[in-house]
């Protein structure tokens, strides 16, 4: 019986400790994401301070921030060449699927036929249309 009596207290032991260690664990998940969270809030401060300070400096830069400026400058334009090209990419890529949506008379009831200014292509009761 002496055994099992200390089997039974080095057990109970060791899973008071594997408890301890668990909340631990949890304890550091719960404080780094808190951690990660400071930080991101911070960043975002940082930025908005960054954001008045340009638009307030912007038109005449002190010299050490010139590079910045510029490359702030060549960003935002390159932002909106991209930003361009993506609506008219868009615009001109339209694709409607109507997968699966024939009844017995070749097409679902509720869908066109056809769609105006697009072109119909059909693969496997799959109809696609592009413009």
């Amino acid at each position: 019986m002496a055994f099992l009596d200390s089997l039974q207290k080095n057990l109970s032991s060791v899973g008071k400790q594997a408890a301890e260690k668990a909340k631990d664990v949890a304890d550091i998940t719960v404080k780094t994401t808190q951690l990660h969270t400071e930080k991101q809030k911070l960043e975002e401060c940082y930025a908005r301070i960054g954001q008045r300070f340009y638009e307030a400096m912007k038109d005449v830069p002190a010299e050490e921030d010139l590079v910045d400026f510029n490359e702030v400058e060549a960003r935002l334009s390159a932002i909106g060449v991209l930003e361009n090209e993506i609506q008219q990419l868009k615009g001109k890529i339209t694709a409607v699927i109507a997968e699966k949506a024939f009844n017995e008379k070749g097409r679902h009831p509720d869908l066109p036929r056809t769609f105006p200014g697009y072109k119909r292509l059909s693969y496997k009761n799959t109809a696609v249309f592009l413009l």
